[in-house]
């Protein structure tokens, strides 16, 4: 639980356990969680290296952007999205728009009776 995983925060390093960095402390919540790296291969491997930053920046910039300023990308699509609405719209046949809301039937009213020389009307005999 995050209560003995501060208890252990706190015990290990007293001087940083109330300012580490976020990345400090996902790696101490990594340890905590999963123990040491054991597969020395896998220790060894930097998480990230120079290009896969250049390659990652961007892309969560733009995430970042997109879920801060979503009108900035949703703005220039409207008006190409009511032209394909239109078009759909004309090219809808006539028996799917006319769907009408009713009032549901009886339930008796499934029951057919007297089909194939046999009563059933009566529910439960079908």
């Amino acid at each position: 639980d995050y209560a003995a995983f501060l208890r252990h925060q706190l015990a290990s390093d007293p001087e940083h356990a109330g300012g580490a960095s976020a990345v400090d402390e996902s790696v101490t919540l990594r340890r905590y969680m999963y123990g040491e790296q054991l597969n020395e291969d896998a220790a060894r491997m930097p998480d990230l290296n120079a290009r896969e930053w250049a390659i990652l920046a961007p892309i969560a910039a733009a995430v970042l952007w997109m879920g801060v300023y979503p009108e900035s990308f949703l703005a220039p699509m409207r008006q190409d999205i009511a032209a394909l609405e239109a078009r759909v719209a004309r090219a809808a046949p006539d028996f799917d728009a006319d769907n009408v809301v009713g009032t549901p039937r009886e339930h008796n009213a499934n029951y057919v009776e007297g089909a194939h020389g046999e009563a059933h009307g009566i529910e439960g005999a079908h």
